[in-house]
């Protein structure tokens, strides 16, 4: 067998085995290989659409989460300083009678009421082309007398003071 055939039959299976692999990729369909070919052709010819086609073949960007609010323990925490919400939630309660149930009661919604007053803002919307109007509920930013800075106790303990001996 001549050399020039042997080249001819090894450049004919490679193609059999290009076109093989195509299919199995393509999943058995002639119709994307066509399809294929057509879009190489473009993008090779037409920049334009090689710039379109580009977004197209790059993996997404992950999406963003979105960023947790601290709103439900600001709440939480000033309910808890303002009116001891924790404490009297978690209390027992089996042992009292009514009117102790009554007397705390009253006593712990009077201290919701306050902090939410000085917590909570309402913002009206006034009315406008006859409708009605809506109000919005929102948390107040923080106040300076929530925010106040406490005193930091230093870390490093003090010495203790020497005892001086009496004479």
């Amino acid at each position: 067998m001549p050399e020039y055939q042997i080249v001819l039959a090894t450049l004919g299976v490679v193609v059999v085995l290009k076109v093989l692999v195509l299919l199995v990729i393509g999943g058995g369909s002639l119709t994307r290989l066509g399809l294929a070919w057509q879009v190489f052709r473009r993008v090779m010819g037409d920049a334009a659409f090689a710039a379109k086609v580009q977004p197209l073949l790059a993996p997404p960007e992950p999406a963003q989460k979105p960023k947790r609010s601290a709103e439900p323990i600001r709440l939480l925490t000033i309910l808890q300083r303002e009116s001891r919400l924790l404490d009297f939630l978690l209390e027992d309660v089996s042992g009292a009678d009514d009117a102790q149930l009554g007397a705390a009661c009253a006593r712990f919604t009077r201290r919701v009421r306050k902090s939410s007053r000085n917590m909570w803002c309402w913002n009206d919307h006034g009315a406008t082309g006859g409708r009605q109007r809506r109000s919005t509920l929102r948390l107040r930013p923080l106040r300076d007398s929530l925010d106040r800075k406490r005193p930091r106790r230093s870390a490093v303990p003090r010495r203790p003071a020497t005892p001086r001996l009496a004479r």
